[in-house]
């Protein structure tokens, strides 16, 4: 058995949202946090993808 690798989203747009979908089809890996210049566009998105979120990038990669 292999360790999930976690994974944040940047970006939850159109074009993060359609890879964060695709990444959840991978094995051993896990969605941590989603993160949006537009607080709400990244709480809509970690809700879909039940994880964190943040509107600021600096609080992701502390993380």
């Amino acid at each position: 058995m292999t360790d999930a690798h976690g994974m944040g989203i940047i970006g939850a747009g159109g074009m993060g949202t359609h890879l964060a979908t695709m990444c959840l089809g991978v094995p051993g890996t896990k969605i941590l946090a989603a993160y949006d210049l537009v607080e709400e566009h990244a709480k809509s998105l970690a809700l879909k993808l039940k994880c964190d979120h943040y509107a600021r990038f600096d609080d992701l990669l502390r993380r």
